[in-house]
C-alpha cells in the first residue's frame, strides 16, 4: 500500500482531511494529561469496534484510525461545551483544555449565594414586614452591609427560600 493509498483510506474512514488531522494533533500534543487520557479511553473503544468490523486488516492501520477518530470525538465534544463558536476552523481548540479542566475542577461555593443565606433574615424581614420591593432591598444590603446584588438575584434567591 503506498502513501497514497493509504492517506485515501484514513480520508474515508475518519473523514477527516490530511491538515485537520494534523491540527488536530498539534491540539493534542497541547493538552493537560487529563484529555490525552480521555482520548486514549475513546481510543481504546473505537480500536475494538473497528477490529470487530473487520473492515481492515492491518492492526497498526486500525489503532491509526482509532486514534484519529478518538481526536475527532473529543473536539465534537468540545464543540459542545463552547457553543459560541460556529465557524469550522480550530481555533477553538486550544480552549478545551481550560474548559475540559474546568468541568474536572472541585464545584465551588457561589459566594453571593451564600452571603445571601446569612443575611437572609433581613431580607425576609424587609420583603414580607417593611414591604420592600426587591431593589428597595438591594439598594439597603448595599448601604448597611457594604454588599452589592442585582434585585433579580434577590427575587430569585427569595422564591427559593419561599418554597421551602
Amino acid at each position: 500500500m503506498d502513501l497514497n493509498e493509504l492517506n485515501q483510506l484514513i480520508n474515508q474512514s475518519v473523514s477527516m482531511s490530511l491538515g485537520d488531522r494534523q491540527k488536530s494533533l498539534r491540539w493534542l500534543a497541547h493538552q493537560n494529561d487529563l484529555i490525552v487520557q480521555d482520548v486514549f479511553k475513546l481510543k481504546k473503544n473505537h480500536f475494538h469496534r473497528l477490529k470487530s468490523e473487520e473492515r481492515v486488516s492491518d492492526l497498526i492501520l486500525i489503532d491509526l484510525i482509532a486514534f484519529h477518530l478518538a481526536i475527532k470525538e473529543m473536539i465534537a465534544q468540545s464543540k459542545i461545551t463552547n457553543r459560541k463558536n460556529r465557524s469550522g476552523n480550530f481555533g477553538f481548540l486550544r480552549k478545551i483544555g481550560e474548559t475540559r479542566a474546568k468541568q474536572l475542577r472541585k464545584p465551588r461555593f457561589n459566594l453571593k449565594r451564600e452571603k445571601l443565606l446569612n443575611l437572609q433574615g433581613i431580607i425576609k424581614d424587609l420583603i414580607e414586614e417593611k414591604n420592600y420591593s426587591f431593589r428597595e432591598v438591594a439598594n439597603y444590603l448595599k448601604t448597611y452591609h457594604r454588599f452589592q446584588i442585582s434585585h433579580t438575584a434577590i427575587r430569585e434567591f427569595y422564591q427559593t427560600i419561599k418554597e421551602v
